[in-house]
C-alpha cells in the first residue's frame, strides 16, 4: 500500500480559480455527466434488446448440430514445442479467437508442417471451430473463419467442422455456438479434470442446433446485426464525449478555456 503524507498533500498545486468559475466549472462537468448517463443508458436499453433477440432462438425447437454437419468435428494437428518458430505455416491456438467474430489472419504462431499436414489440417473460409479442452467455462468456445490471406492449420486442443452451407450459415452457426443454451449444454457435457474439462466430436454433434433454415437464419442475424450497430454507435458516442470532458476540464482549471464561453 503507497501512503502520502499531509505534507506532500499539502504541496500539490491547486488552480488558482474564483469560487464562481470553480462553480460554473462544475456545472459544466455536471451536464457532461448527465449526457454520459443518458448514453449509458442507451447502450444498457440496447444490451437488453440484443439478450432479447438472442433469448428468441433459445424458444426454437431443435435438433442436433451433426445434422447440419458435412464433414468433422475433426481433431487438429499436434507439434512439438520444437516445431514453432518465425517461419511455416499460421496455426489458431487456444488463445487466437474468443467466442463470437475472430480475425484469423494476424498474430498467430507458426509451425513447420509438411504439405500433406497442410492439406489435412487445413481451415476454408466458413468452417467452426471448436475449443475441446479449456478451463470449464471456455471449453467449447467456436468462431468461424471468415477470412483467410494464406493457408492456415489448427491445433490439436480445438475440433473443425464444415457445415452444409444448404443448411447451416457459418456466421449464425457461431452466434448460436456462442449463446447460452450451448453454454449451458456443454458445461453438462464437459469432463472435467484439474483446472481443465474437454468436451468429445460426440458432444459436438449432438450439441443443440435450431430448426431455422437458412433464409431464417439471416433475417435473424439482420435482426441482432441493427441492435449491435446502435450500440456499438452508441458505445463510440460514449467513448468520444468522455475524451471531451477530459480535455474540456483539464483546458477550464488551467484556464486555457474560459468558463461563460463554455456556458455559453
Amino acid at each position: 500500500m503507497v501512503k502520502i503524507s499531509g505534507e506532500v498533500l499539502r504541496q500539490l498545486p491547486v488552480p488558482d480559480v474564483p469560487i464562481s468559475a470553480q462553480r460554473q466549472i462544475i456545472e459544466v462537468i455536471d451536464s457532461f455527466t448527465e449526457l454520459e448517463r443518458r448514453i449509458e443508458a442507451s447502450i444498457a436499453k440496447f444490451e437488453a434488446l440484443r439478450s432479447g433477440v438472442m433469448e428468441e432462438l433459445a424458444e426454437l425447437e431443435c435438433g442436433q448440430f451433426g445434422e447440419v454437419l458435412r464433414q468433422g468435428p475433426q481433431n487438429g494437428i499436434y507439434k512439438p514445442a520444437s516445431s514453432y518458430g518465425p517461419q511455416g505455416t499460421p496455426i489458431v491456438r487456444i488463445d487466437s479467437f474468443s467466442r463470437g467474430k475472430s480475425d484469423l489472419t494476424r498474430g498467430l504462431s507458426r509451425v513447420v508442417v509438411s504439405s500433406g499436414e497442410i492439406a489435412r489440417y487445413g481451415l476454408d473460409v466458413g468452417d467452426i471451430i471448436v475449443n475441446r479442452v479449456n478451463t470449464p467455462d471456455l471449453v467449447g468456445k467456436s468462431t468461424s473463419v471468415r477470412c483467410l490471406i494464406e493457408p492456415t492449420i489448427f491445433e490439436s486442443n480445438m475440433m473443425r467442422c464444415k457445415l452444409h452451407l444448404s443448411a447451416a450459415d457459418p456466421v449464425f452457426t457461431e452466434t448460436w455456438l456462442g449463446g447460452s443454451t450451448v453454454k449451458r449444454y456443454f458445461l453438462q457435457r464437459a469432463k472435467s479434470a484439474i483446472s481443465q474439462a474437454s468436451i468429445n466430436s460426440d458432444d459436438v454433434r449432438n450439441c443443440p442446433f435450431p430448426k431455422l433454415d437458412v433464409p431464417g437464419q439471416l433475417a435473424f442475424l439482420e435482426r441482432l446485426n441493427a441492435v449491435e450497430h446502435q450500440r456499438l454507435a452508441e458505445a463510440a458516442e460514449l467513448a468520444k464525449l468522455r475524451q471531451l470532458k477530459l480535455g474540456l476540464v483539464d483546458d477550464l482549471l488551467s484556464g486555457r478555456v474560459a468558463v461563460p464561453a463554455v456556458a455559453a
